[in-house]
C-alpha cells in the first residue's frame, strides 16, 4: 500500500461510514479526508462507483457503502493490483 496514504484511506472509510444513506458532495469528502476535489471524482470513477457512492445528480452522492465493508476491504478498493486477480 506504499502508493497511497493509508491515514486519508481510513479517514475516507470513517467518513462513509458515518454517512451511509445520506447524500454528499465531492467537497464534503475532499475537505474531510484532506485530498483534491479532483482526487475524490477519481476514485468515484475508478475505484467507488457503484461499491461506496452513487451518483444521484450532478455533484451529489449517495452513501451506498456496505455496513459490513471493513476499513481493510476498503482499502482494497484502493490497490492499483485487483484483489479479485491477485
Amino acid at each position: 500500500m506504499a502508493t497511497i496514504n493509508y491515514d486519508h484511506v481510513k479517514t475516507a472509510f470513517r467518513f462513509f461510514e458515518q454517512n451511509i444513506g445520506k447524500e454528499i458532495n465531492i467537497s464534503d469528502v475532499a475537505k474531510t479526508v484532506g485530498w483534491k476535489d479532483s482526487t475524490v471524482q477519481t476514485y468515484f470513477n475508478k475505484k467507488w462507483k457503484g461499491v461506496v457512492l452513487e451518483r444521484t445528480s450532478p455533484g451529489v452522492y449517495l452513501v451506498i457503502m456496505p455496513e459490513d465493508m471493513t476499513v481493510s476491504g476498503f482499502a482494497d478498493l484502493h490497490t492499483q493490483v485487483d484483489e479479485r486477480v491477485r
